[in-house]
């Protein structure tokens, strides 16, 4: 997920140690083109300068080449083009330096609060700031691309180079600060966590990072940050708003009472509810239409200004899907349409749902099967990893509604359960 240049900790003679071994698996084969060895550190006694051992070899460069190229001025793609055609190395090894520091962080289309589950999706905005000096960010995504099922999940590398280490780190997460990549669920605001987590910053690294500090890289979320909420329903009401206005005059009826948007009433206080789904959540609105502009009642009975008090959040929507996005962070909610909701009611019997994208690769029951509460039913592939589709409870299999083979979209029902009798 991060990569970095020099390895934090490790002495020049370490490094140079680890250099001479990478050169001297490439001669023992005879090797000729861009290459990346790998290796391994027992950090447990002497950390970055513990015992190395040999991990593997890629004929290729790798996701990581960026945070070479920052410390060492030079364009390795080139150099691996130039060697391809029979062309010799423009540098001796004692001619290249290492300048300053630099950090890579893998952009990827996953959950990190469903164990780092792929989640490919449409993006509905890709927007890259502006990169000064010392920052880029390399990605083939746009807006209105999809994050397939078929390919790994990344979705751009941010990189960032710097005099020290910690300069690198604070433009690092500046600059994911400022990335906007709305739509597909990500690792942005888990990346700015890790960069800025005290251990990370003073060197204390090892394999088991996450793991040590999960409490604090992915935390519990409860409720909604403040602002969400006026945000998504001003991005909601000006948009109905403009849309409203844009079918008006192209019925050549801009002027017409019956294209206002203000939530009239004929005696009554002009209110309008709305409800939206935080995940399993709903969540109940008012919003207040006054003289001097619109407010909103909250859930909690407070009244805020749907204007003002949305500064620090830009909204994106799909349908009724309103994404919030702030510094890295997203939150996604479902407005709950009347007549949609019935029509899911209506379909959602003791089915179980696609948590991703997939293929089933197995299935494990038939139809009037009984199973066992965390008995394997179905097996998803997505993204070279597999999934369990596991039962709830005891109970007995209805119908499969996939085969082995197939492929299934996220929340799709796969198969549907009819729960034993106590």
């Amino acid at each position: 997920m991060v990569e970095e240049a020099p390895a934090p900790g490790m002495t020049d003679s370490r490094r140079e140690e680890i250099g001479a071994a990478a050169v001297a698996a490439a001669r023992a084969i005879d090797y000729s083109g861009a290459g990346t060895v790998e290796f391994i550190v027992d950090a447990a006694e002497e950390g970055a300068n513990g015992p190395f051992y040999f991990m593997e070899m890629n004929t290729r460069l790798q996701v990581e080449h960026p945070v070479t190229e920052f410390v060492t001025g030079l364009d390795l793609v080139e150099w691996q083009l130039d060697v391809a055609n029979g062309l010799p190395l423009p540098l001796e090894q004692p001619d290249i330096q290492l300048d300053g520091h630099a950090i890579e962080a893998r952009l990827y289309a996953e959950d990190p609060e469903r164990d780092f589950l792929p989640a490919p999706g449409h993006v509905v905005a890709f927007d890259v700031p502006v990169c000064g000096e010392g920052v880029r960010v390399d990605s083939g995504v746009c807006s209105g691309d999809d994050i397939a099922v078929s390919y790994d999940p990344m979705i751009a590398k941010v990189i960032a180079h710097g005099a020290d280490r910690a300069e690198a780190i604070a433009r690092l997460d500046c600059l994911l600060g400022e990335l906007v990549c709305a739509g597909p669920t990500t690792n942005q605001a888990f990346l700015r966590r890790v960069i800025t987590h005290p251990a990370f910053q003073s060197g204390d690294l090892d394999t088991g990072f996450i793991s040590s500090y999960a409490p604090e890289l992915v935390p519990c979320r409860v409720g909604l940050p403040d602002g969400v909420l006026p945000a998504v329903v001003w991005h909601f009401f000006y948009q109905r708003q403009a849309g409203c206005v844009a079918q008006a005059r192209r019925r050549g009826e801009g002027n017409s009472p019956w294209s206002t948007t203000d939530g009239w009433r004929a005696n009554i206080a002009r209110r309008e509810p709305l409800r939206f789904r935080d995940g399993d959540t709903e969540i109940a609105l008012t919003l207040i239409y006054e003289a001097d502009g619109v407010s909103l009642l909250l859930p909690d009975g407070t009244v805020t200004n749907i204007v003002a008090d949305s500064r620090n959040w830009a909204v994106y929507s799909a349908g009724n899907t309103l994404l919030a996005v702030s510094g890295g962070a997203q939150y996604r909610l479902e407005r709950v349409v009347v007549v949609d909701e019935a029509s899911v009611r209506s379909a959602a019997s003791g089915g179980l749902n696609a948590p991703m994208p997939g293929k089933v690769v197995n299935i494990t029951v038939a139809a009037g099967d009984t199973v066992s509460k965390g008995e394997t039913l179905m097996v998803l592939e997505a993204m070279k990893m597999e999934h369990a589709i596991t039962a709830p409870g005891d109970g007995n299999v209805v119908a499969l509604f996939f085969a082995e083979g197939e492929q299934v979209p996220e929340g799709a029902a796969l198969l549907q359960l009819e729960a034993l009798e106590d």
